[in-house]
């Protein structure tokens, strides 16, 4: 006998807990991994979202201070809003405890319109959410590795300089006694390579490493009746590679949606348009962003030149962290 349910979330991390957290009703939740596990996330994200999601015994270190290493130069900005680096397990479960869901541990094999099948058998729903990550082309697609090490360091760095990561970017986020470093480059071939001779200039080798592609080409939100939040609808952030604000941000907007149309307040082509507008108002971040991630990769010298040039600008650095943390505020969520 096929179990039915009103909504089916595919996927249990930042996505599909936003979904879940909007919903009332009979909600099944399905992960491969339980609430918390299987981290992919670099995990640093501005306190403000934390506070929303009532996740403050999640945060391991708070920073105030964004380090970007350009060429052999190091520059200081000081952030508009602090961020945090989190437990990703404390944070997902923190977002789990108060939903009103079932949840099943399982493969998922497939999903279409209106059911997704597992190794558990096959389930139904009238609506579905697919938050399962990337399954896109990979070819042209940034992928990320990280490790987490005992290492202590001070603020969120940055590096853009070939002397540290050659054709790619690095990160070192210091997350209290502990510091999460990674490495994000165009395809697969050698970024293991690259995230140990990143690691050899700090003196270190990795531990166990965590990671995967980094979908930032924004897809279309709603496919063959399924609707797409986070990774699996390319909601990540170009350059920048924020996934966790998006994946949360859009989740919240679909989740609202899906139970407006479960109260019969709205209908599916509604739902649908008003879905797709709120994706498609950001196509021109994601559109700059991804051009400055395309040309970091090109032409990496001339970009640390013009890194350099424009980052020494308080004037830039503050316009451009206002206008950019302006977008996917869950507070502006009608």
């Amino acid at each position: 006998m096929v179990m039915k349910y009103d909504v089916i979330i595919a996927g249990a991390s930042f996505a599909g807990l936003a979904v879940a957290k909007q919903l009332k009703g009979n909600i099944l939740l399905i992960d491969k991994d339980d609430v918390g596990e299987g981290q992919t996330s670099a995990c640093a994200t501005p306190i403000s979202l934390i506070e929303k999601c009532n996740a403050q015994d999640s945060i391991q270190e708070i920073h105030n201070v964004f380090s970007v290493y350009v060429g052999n130069k190091l520059i200081d900005l000081d952030l508009e809003e602090p961020f945090v680096a989190f437990d990703y397990r404390k944070f997902c479960k923190s977002m789990f405890k108060d939903l009103r869901v079932e949840f099943k541990k399982t493969i998922i094999r497939s999903v279409n319109c209106k059911s997704v099948s597992t190794d558990d058998g096959d389930f139904e729903a009238d609506y579905i959410v697919d938050c399962r990550g990337y399954k896109g082309n990979s070819r042209n697609s940034i992928f990320g590795l990280e490790t987490e090490i005992e290492y202590k360091t001070q603020n969120l760095q940055f590096y853009l300089t070939s002397s540290f990561v050659k054709n790619g970017y690095g990160w070192a986020f210091p997350c209290g006694d502990r510091t999460r470093f990674g490495v994000a480059k165009i395809g697969t071939e050698g970024t293991k390579d690259l995230l140990e001779k990143f690691l050899a200039k700090f003196g270190l080798v990795p531990s166990k490493i965590h990671g995967g592609f980094i979908p930032s080409q924004l897809q279309i939100p709603v496919r063959d009746n399924i609707f797409f939040v986070g990774d699996s609808a390319g909601q990540c952030v170009p350059f920048s590679l924020e996934g966790i604000r998006p994946a949360i941000y859009f989740g919240t907007i679909c989740g609202k949606l899906i139970n407006r149309m479960m109260k019969k307040e709205i209908t599916y082509e509604t739902a649908v348009e008003i879905y797709s507008k709120h994706v498609n108002a950001e196509r021109y971040l994601f559109l700059i962003l991804g051009r400055v991630q395309y040309y970091s990769h090109k032409f990496p010298k001339m970009f640390y030149l013009f890194s350099k040039l424009f980052l020494r600008k308080d004037s830039f650095w503050y316009r451009s962290q206002y206008r950019y943390l302006r977008h996917f505020n869950i507070e502006n969520i009608d």
